[in-house]
């Protein structure tokens, strides 16, 4: 228990003004550093390389002050605080990494580690990304439809004076209403973007858009996959990397972006330091199949049992990884058909609410 105390206070936060913007740079750090350091290169050398070939002034500037701190006698990690450029969990790993002459593989192990975040955020956005803007465009022609062209053809309508099919009918009164309140119709568009980028886009508020995502069939599927993939790799990475079991589960609490796995990890967080095992901490969390599956919490107590559970959270890690290729490519094989339908409906209501009166009209003619 002192010794946790002590650690804690050795890596208290200095206070500092942060800085700049630093740009995508930063994202390249840990992988740059740890090349330089592999090839002999010392820290505060390597800062200073870094420092002469970096592009974005913001980043340049905190670079100097890392390198200003280092010759003062700083070590890296205590350098790094306040600047923005890692989170706790990775400064820890920085720490231990100097500490125990691993730093350059600790870099580079936080570097693969960043490289699967992307890779992972990458896969859950191209897997939205695509129904977003078919969705988006059918809903932009179906709003100019209703606004240009259905008012000229209601005017058409009336002044013919042909009873109207209920599509039509549909049509022109939303046209209308559009028409005659345009103000309020722009302004109900923008209060529905605004709630889009807030509950998706913003980080304090896009838990809500996460938890409508979360219980959406197959997407659900997707975002379990990722947090599973993501669990194994992180955890296989932090324990690999020298931090202890409790500081790596609140490394992935603080992490993750899902509010039901965060939730979760502090569960275990909290009985692991409390001395609970994995298995006993799982047996006590309710619905934890709903998060991970039966055969991936038999897993990991066989692993745990064994004492070879940093391997099988390393499998884990490797067959969840592929299970995200595999479900992102038939979300996209089975949204296709759904997209086309919704899009076909829309053009068919459209086609409807236009041929219909003219059909009416055409055979009114013919009786006369």
């Amino acid at each position: 228990m002192k010794k946790e105390v002590v650690k804690k206070k050795s890596i208290k936060k200095p206070k500092r003004k942060v800085a700049h913007f630093l740009g995508n740079e930063k994202d390249y750090f840990a992988e740059n550093l740890s090349m330089l350091l592999s090839a002999g290169i010392g820290v505060a050398a390597a800062i200073i390389i870094m420092q002469q070939g970096a592009l974005n002034r913001g980043y340049k500037k905190t670079l100097s002050a890392i390198a200003k701190d280092l010759d003062e006698g700083s070590p890296l990690w205590k350098s790094l605080f306040g600047r923005e450029i890692f989170s706790h969990s990775y400064l820890y790993m920085i720490k231990i990494g100097e500490e125990s002459g691993r730093l350059s593989e600790n870099l580079s192990i936080i570097a693969e580690q960043e490289k699967k975040t992307k890779s992972f955020r990458s896969k859950l956005s191209s897997a939205l990304i695509y129904p977003i803007i078919i969705l988006s465009l059918t809903l932009i022609i179906g709003i100019g439809v209703m606004w240009f062209v259905i008012p000229k053809m209601a005017k058409i309508f009336t002044d013919l004076k042909i009873v109207l099919p209920i599509p039509t009918r549909i049509m022109i009164y939303a046209g209308n209403f559009i028409t005659n309140n345009t103000i309020l119709f722009l302004a109900i568009i923008l209060v529905s973007v605004l709630l889009i980028v807030l509950f998706f886009f913003i980080p304090f508020t896009k838990k809500v858009g996460q938890a409508i995502l979360f219980r959406t069939p197959r997407i659900r599927d997707l975002f379990k996959e990722v947090e599973i993939a993501r669990f194994g790799y992180v955890m296989f990475s932090l324990t690999q990397a020298g931090i202890p079991l409790t500081e790596a589960l609140l490394s992935i609490e603080k992490s993750t972006s899902l509010g039901a796995y965060r939730k979760f990890y502090h569960f275990l967080y909290q009985n692991v330091n409390d001395g609970e095992s994995l298995e006993k901490s799982f047996k006590k969390y309710k619905r934890l199949k709903r998060l991970f599956p039966i055969n991936i919490q038999q897993m990991i107590i066989a692993g745990e049992r064994s004492g070879n559970l940093n391997n099988v959270i390393s499998k884990i890690s490797g067959i969840y990884e592929d299970k995200i290729d595999t479900t992102s490519k038939n979300l996209s094989v089975i949204l296709e058909p759904i997209l086309l339908v919704v899009v076909g409906l829309g053009v068919l209501f459209l086609a409807l609410a236009v041929v219909m009166p003219l059909y009416g009209l055409v055979g009114g003619l013919n009786v006369q």
